[in-house]
């Protein structure tokens, strides 16, 4: 190759690749950037999926560039949502009907958890397998968490009187540990979490899970405000087209989702813990309904039962037309 012929074929790799980069620069400039709010601190169940997302570069097919902002529960999450400080957030379905009755401006684009994954746990040794069992017994519950609420409602829908169990008070998430301690026959739990800590403690257990006691309500979902679909409709499509494509694969590749979460996550990260809890939560994200109509799928009877356990334990005092509050408009 002649000199005069090399110098103008690396001009042109020079400018071709200059030309590539500055597109690329481009791209990532017309992303739009959007914040989530998590419904707490980083876990892998609730994290992984949307890591995916952001590592398979879902998101970046849909134009978004996304930020997780770790939270603080589900109240915290609306409130951040409905004024408009985060784009997205995820959150209780009850928490956010709660705040809808209180005339928050907030929707439910998919609901993540298609039933509640909260039950009463206990020992093998103490015998509790049905839930009259229950009376006279000690039960660990923080009576401030929607687990304690869930539990009243289970015991009012059972003709169990309230009086009839002792509550043995504790914070943090620590109800299996306030058991294993011998101050409880018995404590609440969420399915992945106390299966894992049991589990890992080397006991042998039985659980009662509400959700086969007649309690049929809706739980971690995905919210936005109401303008955020009024103003920015394709934005939204993007994010929910993406986030359940996470959450499919996170389904079917649960190994890879939990490396994912403990790369981006490391610090006090417990790989077997982690893949536990999130094998654990599977069941209660899909349903006959999601086997229908896919992942986050929301019916007007989901609504309407999860209003009716509100009501029932007093979250709220006053019903809604559940039509507003949710919308599979976006999925």
């Amino acid at each position: 190759m002649k000199r005069i012929d090399r110098i103008l074929l690396l001009t042109f790799l020079f400018f071709f690749g200059l030309g590539v980069s500055l597109l690329a620069n481009a791209q990532e400039k017309t992303l739009k950037r959007i914040k989530v709010i998590m419904d707490w601190y980083p876990y892998a169940e609730s994290y992984a999926p949307f890591l995916i997302a952001i590592d398979k570069g879902y998101f970046k097919e849909e134009g978004l560039e996304i930020e997780l902002v770790p939270g603080a529960g589900s109240a915290v999450s609306t409130k951040l949502v409905a004024n408009k400080e985060n784009d997205f957030g995820i959150a209780d379905a009850t928490t956010t009907l709660i705040a809808r009755t209180k005339r928050a401006p907030l929707v439910v684009l998919a609901v993540l958890n298609q039933s509640s994954p909260v039950g009463v746990f206990s020992l093998k040794e103490a015998n509790i397998t049905k839930p009259n069992d229950l009376i006279g017994k000690k039960v660990s519950s923080d009576i401030k968490s929607k687990k304690h609420n869930q539990f009243l409602g289970f015991l009012k829908k059972q003709n169990i009187d309230a009086n009839q169990i002792t509550v043995v008070p504790v914070t943090g998430g620590g109800e299996p540990q306030a058991m294993l301690s011998g101050q409880a026959d018995a404590c609440l739990g969420v399915f992945s979490k106390a299966e894992a800590a049991l589990r890992k403690a080397g006991k042998d257990f039985n659980f009662m899970l509400f959700r086969d006691y007649g309690q049929h309500i809706y739980d971690r979902s995905i919210i936005t405000h109401e303008d955020m679909l009024k103003e920015n409709p394709k934005v939204v499509k993007g994010f929910i087209r993406a986030s359940l494509k996470g959450l499919r694969y996170a389904l079917d590749h649960t190994e890879e989702a939990v490396d994912i979460y403990i790369r981006r996550y490391p610090e006090g990260a417990d790989r077997e813990i982690e893949l536990m809890m999130f094998k654990g939560i599977s069941q209660f994200i899909e349903s006959d309904v999601t086997a229908k109509y896919g992942l986050g799928y929301q019916t007007l009877q989901g609504w309407k039962d999860t209003q009716d356990f509100a009501f029932d334990v007093e979250l709220i005092d006053k019903k809604i037309d559940v039509k507003e509050i949710y919308t599979n408009k976006f999925r």
